[in-house]
């Protein structure tokens, strides 16, 4: 019994040790991460605007492809408006921005963009609810990649096909289609319709969203 109730003791206090060290690793990550989220948006802009200009005469696309980061940077850090939403011109902007990044990382790929946009000025809509979609299909499709978007005064439609691969071997930011269906729930019941599709060859996605 005395060796049970020592076992016992050494066990309890080595659980309680590693779940002490667990709590200071987790403060610890708080902590980081707070320290993360303080990091000025404005000096990131500020600082890839001064590298763009600079490159605007000596390296024209580089130039463009700093724009294009700019652009996605900002439909994602950029404080939202007090409806929790962003303009959708600037949704729009990072969905070219990552599209043209993209086909200059992969020179191979047959890329698509079809836009067709009207009286986007006055939308607003939810932070990368579009953008993922267009993402997955860069993340796992290879050959060819279609993304056809249009906007009215009452839906934005995108749609967006790839044949089914696996290029990209980046680590995922765990931003996806789950995501964008938690998002479409939360915030626009009853007026949205995605469908995606899936075959041996391709994958495809449709999302439509009508404005209130």
């Amino acid at each position: 019994m005395y060796w049970s109730r020592t076992s016992k003791i050494e066990l309890q206090k080595k659980l309680a040790d590693q779940i002490a060290e667990s709590s200071k690793r987790e403060k610890l990550e708080l902590e980081n991460a707070a320290l993360r989220a303080q990091i000025n948006p404005h000096f990131i802009f500020n600082t890839l605007e001064v590298l763009r200009r600079e490159a605007s005469e000596s390296s024209p696309n580089v130039s463009y492809g700093i724009a294009c980061f700019m652009d996605i940077l900002r439909s994602g850090i950029n404080k939202l408006g007090p409806d929790g939403k962003i303009p959708l011109l600037t949704e729009i902007r990072a969905i070219e921005g990552i599209v043209y990044l993209y086909s200059k990382r992969f020179p191979e790929l047959m890329v698509s963009l079809v836009s067709d946009v009207e009286n986007h000025e006055t939308h607003r809509i939810h932070s990368h609810v579009l953008l993922p979609l267009v993402e997955n299909a860069f993340k796992h499709g290879d050959k060819k990649i279609t993304v056809e978007l249009s906007v009215d005064k009452t839906t934005v439609k995108l749609n967006v096909n790839n044949i089914i691969g696996r290029r990209i071997k980046d680590e995922s930011t765990g931003i996806g289609l789950s995501y964008v269906k938690r998002i479409l729930e939360s915030n626009y019941p009853n007026t949205y319709k995605l469908k995606t599709n899936q075959t041996k060859e391709d994958y495809s996605a449709e999302l439509i969203i009508h404005f209130n």
